[in-house]
């Protein structure tokens, strides 16, 4: 009787670490069902990103008159602009501008923002000049600051970047130097400053931690407010670089052609819709997972 063939099994099938973290996987999929569905959209949007020019069919900056306003087809899946310019290459190397501004910015905002609310909330002499300058920018609208930094600069990716820092970071210094204040009169800080504790000390090992949650959780809004931000700044033509692939300086060259071509904005508009929804779900599972008061009801 012939033996029958075993069933081929995937590398690692067996492994219990492989086993064990994809249970954990799941069990957090379960707990956290938005969370992890803006995480797994994000993460698709990055490698897309990176892989942008193995998966392109055009090049991005490619300009063919003859093909101009194609609708969707075999050769040009999302169509074609108003110099005839491939939208799907474009639409995936613009992924790149938006989501490098958007962690910059909301990386570069949590640690000046740490840094400038942790001093400002600790030392009372310094609060005073500190917040005057935040409530200063606060009273400007946060795109016309941003539009007037990015004109003093120059239109460039790294440009954008340090306005929207500028535009966003008050926030952030707000909301951390509200949780020194509260943790500042707690017992522990009390008794590490009894025993002698210097006020850096104090600051780096029992302060900062206990404003972390806060700190990620508004991060993760940042960083969504700052790639909605971008696409605003590059609709209006105070974004990057004009050869730079950008999905607002797309929808803004496309208005025109609207009528005729509503591909040509559609599908930016939806990539950027989904990006920015898929972040802020993440900051909701965040706000979710790291709040005291919720975690203690589940």
């Amino acid at each position: 009787m012939a033996m029958q063939e075993a069933a081929p099994t995937l590398p690692f099938a067996n492994d219990p670490w492989v086993v064990q973290a994809a249970q954990r996987v799941l069990t957090f999929a379960r707990r956290n069902p938005t969370m992890a569905l803006g995480l797994l959209v994000v993460g698709t949007m990055v490698i897309i990103s990176i892989a942008a020019p193995l998966i392109e069919r055009h090049a991005p900056d490619f300009v063919n008159p003859i093909d101009r306003l194609q609708s969707p087809n075999r050769s040009y899946w999302f169509g074609t602009d108003q110099v005839g310019r491939d939208i799907y290459a474009r639409v995936v190397h613009g992924g790149r501008i938006s989501l490098i501004v958007g962690f910059s910015v909301a990386g570069l905002t949590m640690a000046f923002g740490a840094a400038i609310g942790l001093i400002s909330g600790y030392f009372r002499r310094a609060d005073t000049f500190i917040m005057a300058a935040m409530d200063g920018l606060m009273a400007i609208p946060m795109i016309l600051l941003a539009i007037a930094l990015v004109a003093i600069l120059g239109a460039s990716t790294r440009n954008v970047i340090i306005a929207l820092c500028v535009v966003h970071l008050p926030r952030e210094v707000r909301l951390v130097r509200a949780s020194v204040l509260s943790l500042r009169e707690q017992q522990y800080v009390e008794a590490a400053r009894a025993i002698g504790a210097s006020p850096w000390r104090i600051l780096g090992r029992h302060v900062f931690p206990g404003t972390l949650p806060v700190l990620i959780i508004q991060g993760s809004f940042t960083c969504s407010t700052a790639i909605l931000s971008e696409a605003t700044l590059s609709f209006l033509g105070a974004g990057a670089s004009p050869e730079v692939a950008s999905w607002g300086r797309m929808m803004a060259e496309s208005t025109t052609y609207f009528q005729r071509a509503p591909w040509a904005i559609m599908f930016p508009g939806i990539a950027l819709g989904l990006t920015v929804l898929s972040v802020s779900l993440i900051g909701d599972g965040l706000r979710d997972v790291l709040d005291p008061k919720l975690s203690r009801r589940t």
